[in-house]
This record gives C-alpha cells, sequence and structure tokens, in this order.
C-alpha cells in the first residue's frame, strides 16, 4: 500500500506542473474567464506542493529535525490545506457548472470531513 501511495503522489508531482504550465498559457488567452483560470492554477499549485511534501515526506522530517509529534504536526496540517482546497474546487464546480451540482457538493461534503478529521487530528498531535 506504501508503494502504491508513493506511485500515486509521485505522478501527481509529475504530472502538475503540465497543468500548471497550461493554466499560465490558458491565462494569456481572450477566452474564457479569467477567474476560473486563476482558480484552477491556484487549485493545481495546491495539489503540486501536497504531493511533493507527502513524495518527499521523509526526507524533510529527517532534514528538519522533527520530532514524531511535530513530523504528524506537520502532516496533518498538509493534509487540511489539500483537503481545503478540494473543498473549494467542489465549490467551484457548482459555481462554473450548476447542472453538475452534484459532483460538486460531494466533493466538498467528501473533503470537508477530510479536512475536520485532519483537523480534529492535527489538534491530537
Amino acid at each position: 500500500m506504501k508503494k502504491l501511495s508513493m506511485l500515486f503522489w509521485l505522478i501527481s508531482a509529475v504530472l502538475t506542473p503540465f497543468l500548471l504550465i497550461r493554466g499560465i498559457w490558458a491565462l494569456q488567452q481572450p477566452w474564457g474567464v479569467q477567474s476560473q483560470k486563476i482558480g484552477g492554477l491556484v487549485f493545481f499549485f495546491i495539489l503540486w506542493v501536497v504531493s511533493l511534501y507527502f513524495l518527499l515526506e521523509n526526507k524533510l522530517t529527517k532534514n528538519l529535525n522533527l520530532t514524531a509529534r511535530e513530523g504528524e504536526k506537520w502532516k496533518c496540517a498538509i493534509l487540511a490545506i489539500g483537503s481545503a482546497a478540494f473543498v473549494l474546487g467542489g465549490i467551484f464546480i457548482i459555481m462554473i457548472k450548476p447542472e453538475k451540482w452534484g459532483i460538486g457538493a460531494l466533493s466538498a461534503v467528501f473533503f470537508g470531513l477530510c479536512l475536520l478529521k485532519a483537523i480534529r487530528e492535527y489538534r491530537k498531535a
């Protein structure tokens, strides 16, 4: 399971910069709404940062000389940031395509619960 998780974060860390470059290119085009493009850029940047953290988690905790408790707090904080990004993504889907409100609402609710769990774990650690 650990190898599958590392593979997911590796794929995410490698592919997200391409989406960021595509988003920067899209900002320069006359079509579309700029706020939607900026929202997408912010979402993919947060996803990239979170995937890099989890990909390099062991190296970061060793280099920063974090105790196990501090490392757990960092992990919970990064999970909370990632969950908040997906909650905003769900709200963003509802705003952009009201006909897809079900997908946006499910995303916002699921990742909102993940956000609450991450905050609770952060307080415990």
